[in-house]
């Protein structure tokens, strides 16, 4: 085969072109810092880059997204069973000094401001919030636990349901009537008239229900229920209680006392529950501020109207977990619901506090009007009147006491076991947040091992690309070197 002069210039042409084509995809590299720039150069590599970059892609969204979110939600959680934690520890403290310290009635009006800033307090708490999603409700995070305004135009189906455990015997004192001190005239008090009444007492979760809407069922069955108005006794003197009073309780019966919203137990019913379960269902109409939302506690049917339309809407009692993916098939509860922290007992145990240390107060303002009249009277007769009442008054005061003291004593106890419920509720979330904390190291390295082989695939190693480059470049200046002395031989020099 003849080699021609053309020959060898097209060959060392095209070889030169080879070898500017490798030192572009050279230089190419090293301005891009990546190995290829089409998947065609390296499908492999191609293909493993875009594993690798999902791989990364996810774990940033879990590093950088979904676990800071749930960090933030569990830190606003802790912070407000915290707070919560330090008002029972007062009340608790509180407690403690209410069992010896108050004597005037300042000091009992001081006690009932004080305990009702606590209640404030810790139902406040349950409305904390995280970028505007309520952290207590659930599912719920567009409401808050507890309303912020009064609203009379709602209204509840309520069922609640409740242990043997629920029902406690405690003491209510009948004492001296507010008409008679002010009509007394032709009335006669001995001692005998004020008692101080063991009871079998359970509480609903909320006073002042709608009236004829209560339904106690128990193992299926209803049971008699009869409202007792302790307004109605104390105030009026005329009224179907005047020799009946509201704590004198029929066996078979169960009693209704709206003021309280107690339910009290006859014998022979609270007999007949003996390590059994009862269901109460009943309609409350208007709610005031603080006042929990039933939706998250109970089976309920809410009714509202909205824009001049009625609106019905039923809810379910059952758990409500939010739960966060925070890495590759891993779920982390993030939320602490209400019901299982801020119960109604927590309020109503304020309740019992408040009620009989207002029973306190009472009788010590019905003592102060008895002897401002025994004072003022000079009839012997009225007198006589007058002073078997403040005897009567003072008996009611010294039940009273007694009953305020025992309310102090068991609420130590009571708001104990509201404490260790938090400290159990906040130990488990402080064991997620460390799971939580544990999740995003790891991730931490994860994200280090993924970006490492995401770059060994990828980028470009200068160093050896620069030594390349250069290698390709003194080939090409020889090659050109080469091709001079080629081309410029022609024809004329064999001849």
């Amino acid at each position: 085969m003849r080699i021609t002069n053309t020959i060898m210039m097209n060959n060392n042409l095209a070889n030169i072109n080879k070898n500017k084509i490798q030192m572009d995809n050279i230089m190419t590299q090293i301005n891009t810092t990546k190995k290829i720039q089409r998947p065609s150069e390296d499908p492999i590599t191609a293909i493993r880059a875009l594993r690798l970059r999902s791989t990364y892609n996810e774990i940033q969204q879990y590093k950088d997204r979904n676990v800071e979110d749930a960090e933030s939600w569990m830190d606003v959680t802790k912070d407000a069973l915290d707070g919560v934690n330090t008002t029972l520890e007062n009340i608790i403290y509180y407690c403690n000094q209410g069992v010896n310290e108050y004597q005037t009635i300042d000091e009992y009006n001081s006690i009932i401001e004080t305990l009702k800033q606590y209640r404030e307090a810790i139902y406040q708490s349950g409305n904390a919030d995280y970028g505007d999603r309520t952290i207590f409700t659930g599912y719920k995070t567009d409401s808050t636990l507890t309303y912020t305004s009064d609203n009379s135009n709602v209204s509840y189906e309520i069922t609640e349901n409740f242990k043997f455990s629920d029902i406690e015997t405690l003491n209510r004192t009948v004492g001296v009537k507010e008409a008679d001190i002010e009509n007394y005239q032709g009335t006669s008090y001995v001692t005998g008239d004020i008692t101080n009444e063991a009871l079998h007492i359970a509480r609903l979760s909320y006073k002042n229900i709608d009236n004829g809407n209560l339904t106690i069922t128990i193992n299926g069955n209803p049971v008699n229920v009869e409202e007792r108005s302790l307004e109605t006794f104390t105030q009026n003197g005329e009224s179907v209680y005047e020799t009946r009073a509201p704590y004198e309780i029929e066996d078979d019966t169960v009693y209704y006392i709206p003021e309280t919203g107690e339910l009290i137990f006859g014998d022979d019913v609270y007999n007949s529950l003996v390590d059994g379960a009862f269901s109460v269902t009943y309609n409350k109409t208007g709610f005031e501020m603080g006042d929990l939302m039933p939706e998250h506690y109970f089976d309920c049917i809410k009714t509202e109207t909205v824009g001049g339309t009625q609106k019905v809407t039923e809810y379910t009692a059952k758990d409500q977990k939010i739960n966060y993916t925070v890495s590759f098939n891993q779920t982390l509860t993030v939320n602490v619901q209400g019901k299982d922290v801020l119960t109604h007992n927590m309020g109503r145990d304020i309740d019992e506090m408040i009620e009989r240390t207002e029973d306190v107060a009472n009788a010590i303002d019905k003592i102060t009007r008895i002897e401002a009249k025994i004072r003022e009277t000079t009839d012997e007769t009225e007198l006589a009147v007058l002073e078997a009442m403040l005897e009567a008054a003072e008996l009611e005061k010294s039940y009273a006491q007694d009953n305020l003291k025992n309310s102090f004593a068991s609420g130590i106890e009571k708001f104990k076991e509201h404490q260790q419920n938090v400290s159990v509720e906040v130990s488990d979330l402080a064991a997620r947040m460390q799971r939580l904390e544990m999740i995003s190291e790891r991730l931490s390295q994860q994200s280090l091992t993924v970006e490492e082989l995401k770059s060994k695939n990828e980028d470009t190693d200068l160093a050896q690309a620069a030594v390349e480059y250069n290698a390709i470049s003194d080939v090409y200046d020889a090659a050109l070197s080469t091709v001079a002395k080629v081309v410029q031989k022609s024809l004329l020099d064999f001849l």
